[in-house]
């Protein structure tokens, strides 16, 4: 995951990544060049090696991810995981466990839609307790 190490920001930390699953090792370059990770601030990826593609969306920009398995999938746990932001469709095939990726990506995004809500919150307060003090 040098790619997603190398871009994470500030006080940045990864939740949780992943990789193309095993069962594929006839793409094993794709393999071996993907990286998608979700941190407490956004989702990263990266597809390929020569031509590269590349995501970055801060949490609060997701808008909807989608899973698509088929039978197999099911079977040895992998599929595919379609991430759509403000910015874009961004479709990663063959990901380990997506099912429960997605659900990361869900709880992440919640917990990081309560931290700025909390954070809003103790500004807001902050700002309501120096104008108490100024009339003081």
């Amino acid at each position: 995951m040098k790619y997603i190490k190398n871009n994470l920001i500030t006080n940045e930390r990864i939740l949780h990544q992943t990789k193309i699953h095993w069962i594929k090792w006839i793409h094993f370059i794709k393999r071996a060049t993907t990286e998608l990770a979700i941190t407490n601030k956004r989702v990263i990826g990266k597809i390929g090696w020569l031509k590269v593609k590349s995501m970055d969306s801060p949490l609060n920009k997701v808008n909807n991810v989608t899973v698509t398995q088929g039978i197999i999938g099911r079977i040895f746990k992998y599929g595919n995981i379609k991430i759509d932001t403000t910015s874009g469709t961004y479709i990663y095939k063959t990901i380990i466990d997506p099912v429960n990726f997605k659900r990361l990506i869900n709880e992440a995004i919640e917990t990081n839609e309560n931290e700025r809500m909390q954070l809003q919150a103790d500004m807001i307060n902050h700002k309501n307790s120096i104008d108490i003090k100024e009339i003081i």
